[in-house]
């Protein structure tokens, strides 16, 4: 008969997992630092097809990663992987004793049954059913230890979960707050576009029609076919200025425009764009020609150098 068929596989596999989560109990317990912890629930059901299935349940208490975290102090923590460590202790001795007793109900069944021995079957299938009846009542007994634990953790990850949402709400909210502004701002028409040179040696400079500029503007400008809407929203601006940086011109921001953006909207001037053109690279470096898609580019730091502002150095 081979042990590795049936519920003898799915024993094994019980056992796996059950020595798993046992070290990683004992990792937690060294690593303790007093962070935020990590719970889940691991689920198991037994491997001799019980009737009804006997389950499982044991808590995962390790470094946090996610909604469900708590906070406690060392000796709660240690309380907890104490009791857990103990419940799988007691489901893993039951379920190994279990394990014995239903191999020598096959082992009985098969030779008794080879001889016809039919009253004497009825004893072992007797033995059987009280191997199970012991065995439920282990496990239910060790469930009953590990329940307040059980319990205790839960409360603590629901008030952490009620916290962690309301500052996402809260985060959610100042969000759409933001962008709301930056939306009120996109609609006036205050913007302006001017080109120098031409092709690739092409440089664009935005700067604001409502302001004076910190330096002056450059005034051999090439033609462009946006002028003459001009003053210009900032959602017409963004396709704008998208179509002439295709054409490998460079985009540079006029400072005063820049300091009236983040004094106006209350965050850089990326924020804003990037608010409301969630898809624009305008504020990204181009990535240089012969280059694979991966590049990623470096080099976002402010400059403000000749009285201006450089797209690709936006953070």
């Amino acid at each position: 008969m081979s042990y590795w068929g049936g519920w003898r596989r799915q024993h094994q596999e019980f056992r796996r997992r059950v020595d798993q989560h046992r070290n990683q109990l004992r990792r937690d317990t060294e690593f303790f630092d007093g962070n935020p912890l990590y719970v889940t629930e691991l689920r198991w059901t037994d491997p001799f097809d019980a009737e009804p299935p006997v389950a499982f349940v044991a808590l995962s208490i390790g470094l946090a990663h996610s909604l469900a975290a708590v906070r406690c102090t060392p000796d709660a923590h240690a309380e907890w992987l104490a009791v857990g460590l103990d419940y799988l202790d007691a489901v893993s001795a039951a379920t190994d004793r279990t394990a014995i007793a239903r191999e020598r109900y096959e082992v009985e069944s098969e030779k008794l049954g080879n001889r016809l021995l039919w009253w004497r079957m009825r004893d072992v299938e007797r033995d059987w059913a009280r191997a199970i009846e012991a065995y439920r009542a282990e496990v239910a007994a060790a469930d009953a230890a590990y329940h307040p634990t059980r319990v205790t953790v839960g409360r603590h990850v629901a008030a952490e979960r009620e916290v962690s949402e309301r500052r996402l709400a809260e985060e959610r909210a100042r969000t759409e707050e933001r962008r709301a502004k930056a939306r009120e701002l996109a609609a006036l028409p205050l913007w302006g576009i001017l080109v120098t040179g031409r092709g690739r040696d092409a440089e664009v400079t935005v700067h604001r029609h409502d302001l004076a500029p910190e330096s002056p503007l450059p005034t051999d400008t090439q033609p462009h076919r946006w002028e003459e809407a001009e003053p210009l929203t900032g959602f017409a601006l963004e396709p704008a200025v998208r179509a002439l940086r295709e054409t490998g011109a460079s985009v540079r921001w006029e400072a005063a425009a820049v300091s009236a953006v983040e004094e106006e909207f209350g965050y850089t001037l990326r924020t804003w764009w990037e608010d409301l053109f969630p898809q624009s690279d305008l504020f990204r470096p181009p990535r240089p020609r012969g280059t694979s898609s991966t590049y990623t580019g470096t080099g976002h730091h402010s400059s403000y150098g000749a009285g201006g502002f450089s797209c690709a150095s936006v953070h």
